[in-house]
């Protein structure tokens, strides 16, 4: 959101407004309730619509699959059909869990197979968009680190938040990711933008293929927290989580043809430092 404001003229949604961080000339959106979606956009008019909001947590999906399904594809789908009213270009933020994470290293063109209700759900919006939607593009982002926003928290708010404590922290030693440092994915769409990219699906991605262990390492290394306090897990120790790939990493060829360079882990975890970003 602020790497477009530097551009261009923004106007964010929200569902629950939180003191702390007010979404400026925000707009009330609740994509639970998709029938109220034209109501709320009604005299409205945007060249660009840039959906991100999800139910996007991977077990909270799993133990509400109705829920997350009229979020994630009823909620995409209305947006898409104001969208398209509106002739408005729609880019859709999905997700690398769209694959089954068997081999990784995915390119745009690999046919998807989610493992979990996210990543089903997921799969279904980006179907919805390429519809209903005349102009499109789906992006497709690897796991994003930042600091959170202050009404969720991401994973470097838990990592901070735990070992800012002292207190121990589980990683997968056998996940694998392409990190990717979120204000990439501004960058990124405004040279979707600037380039004219329309009616394509694009990966975004970082320019590491890490554990999640390995990078807790190079998190703690940055942020001098004690490497001690890390554990490497397996995926198969916990049982009674959402279904996981093993290696979701992509490959981001599209935006690397249109000129894109992602921030490497060790830089991006030092712009964190060096801002003050998830600081305890």
């Amino acid at each position: 959101m602020h790497g477009l404001r530097q551009t261009f003229d923004v106007t964010g949604t929200y569902r629950t407004r939180s003191g702390a961080h007010p979404v400026p000339d925000g707009i009330l959106l609740d994509l639970a309730a998709p029938e109220d979606i034209e109501a709320a956009l009604a005299g409205r008019v945007y060249d660009v619509i840039v959906h991100a909001a999800a139910m996007a947590h991977p077990d909270q999906c799993e133990k509400a699959p109705e829920h997350a399904t009229r979020v994630n594809v009823d909620g995409t789908d209305a947006l898409a059909r104001w969208a398209t009213s509106q002739d408005s270009f729609f880019i859709y933020i999905s997700t690398d869990l769209v694959f089954d994470g068997r081999r990784g290293n995915y390119a745009e063109d690999d046919p998807v197979s989610p493992v979990s209700h996210y990543g089903k759900t997921k799969v279904l919006a980006e179907e919805v968009v390429q519809r209903h939607c005349a102009r499109w593009v789906v992006l497709r982002p690897s796991l994003l680190y930042a600091q959170g926003t202050g009404r969720s928290h991401s994973f470097v708010d838990w990592l901070h938040g735990n070992l800012g404590t002292g207190k121990s922290v589980g990683l997968f030693r056998d996940q694998f990711r392409t990190f990717l440092y979120a204000p990439d994915t501004a960058m990124a769409i405004v040279r979707i933008l600037r380039r004219g990219v329309v009616n394509e699906v694009l990966h975004l991605a970082g320019p590491e293929r890490l554990s999640r262990y390995t990078f807790g390492e190079r998190f703690a290394e940055v942020f001098r927290y004690p490497r001690r306090l890390l554990r490497a897990i397996s995926l198969s120790d916990l049982n009674d989580y959402a279904p996981r790939g093993n290696d979701c990493s992509l490959r981001a060829e599209r935006l690397a043809d249109l000129g894109f360079v992602p921030t490497p882990v060790a830089q991006g975890l030092a712009a964190m430092k060096a801002a003050g970003e998830g600081t305890v």
